[in-house]
């Protein structure tokens, strides 16, 4: 295509991008609030937790020529592994974008009283009289170049939210023009077992073999999971509604796991649709529903059945790292 209907598709997609973005925000916020989020908290290496920032955010960083450094540590630490990521992952995504040169340091600092994940950036820093609100709803101190500022202010306000439910402080340290540091402290833990890692050179393409059934209404979403998980290495079969599904379970080619959208045409859901194929084919095949709907009905009803649930839009990184924990044995 030529360049003007390239630069249109590029804004589009942008578009795109930053509503998903203002959208799990907006629902991340109104679950935290509604006071029914609950921790789970688990012994967990700071070592898995840099590794998975590492490869998230290292793409980020050199397209705006940042060096995005990664302090190894060997602290073990005891809280929710996912909350505590989703809080770095905020700290770590405002650092890159809010930084116009220089680099990014993730690191840790052990201190009585737990271990201070830091997150230092040589942007422009904070004025002492902004280092509160910037903590608040919809909150944005415009830093970025005119044009380029998106977000609904919502990343620190999160931050602090989980912070407040796992009695983890978050810290604030900037100087205006030198630079900030934002810090979680989070309690230790104790060293665990861990299980053999995927060598670095197989892990785009983990799911390499695996037999994956999608079921979902919508023949775009189908579409766009297909390629997506072909990427990933695995054998893709689709079905759009319960006949087809029923259709692929009993021509004997089971799946090792199935994703199945929650709300189908007619009234029907993917739940159900799933559960009736396992009890007439007798098999004990994981299913990941996955919604729009980010309830906690349609949470507790999947986990009722034993189901495991993602919302819309899904990051492709959890999305792998759930089907490997459901199809590992």
């Amino acid at each position: 295509m030529d360049s003007k209907a390239l630069r249109v598709v590029k804004q589009i997609d942008s578009s795109l991008q930053r509503a998903e973005q203002l959208i799990a925000e907006l629902r991340e916020i109104s679950r935290l609030d509604s006071g029914k989020q609950m921790p789970r908290r688990q012994h967990f290496p700071v070592a898995a937790l840099f590794e998975s920032l590492a490869q998230e955010f290292q793409p980020s960083a050199a397209a705006k020529t940042l060096e995005l450094k990664v302090i190894p540590s060997g602290a073990w630490l005891y809280s929710d592994q996912g909350l505590v990521h989703r809080m770095l992952q905020n700290l770590v995504s405002n650092a890159i974008k809010y930084t116009p040169r220089g680099r990014v340091v993730l690191g840790v600092r052990r201190r009585p009283e737990g271990a201070e994940l830091q997150v230092w950036d040589t942007g422009p820093g904070i004025a002492e009289q902004d280092q509160v609100r910037i903590f608040q709803e919809f909150e944005r101190l415009q830093r970025r170049p005119s044009g380029a500022d998106d977000g609904l202010g919502l990343g620190l306000a999160i931050v602090q939210r989980y912070g407040e439910l796992l009695g983890h402080p978050v810290q604030l340290r900037s100087t205006q023009g030198s630079g900030t540091l934002f810090s979680v402290t989070v309690t230790y833990g104790q060293a665990q077992s861990r299980p053999q890692s995927v060598p670095e050179e197989t892990a785009t393409r983990d799911l390499e073999g695996l037999r994956v059934l999608c079921l979902d209404n919508d023949p775009l979403i189908l579409e766009g999971m297909e390629e997506l998980l072909q990427t990933m290495g695995a054998q893709v079969t689709t079905a759009a509604n319960r006949e087809q599904l029923l259709s692929q379970f009993s021509n004997g080619g089971y799946p090792d796991i199935v994703l199945a959208d929650y709300h189908l045409d007619g009234g029907d859901t993917g739940l159900n649709a799933v559960l009736e194929a396992r009890k007439h084919n007798d098999s004990d095949i994981p299913c990941i529903i996955i919604s729009a709907d980010d309830s906690d009905v349609i949470r507790d009803r999947a986990k009722a059945v034993g189901y495991r649930f993602l919302p819309k839009p899904v990051n492709a990184t959890r999305l792998r790292a759930l089907v490997l924990a459901l199809t590992r044995v």
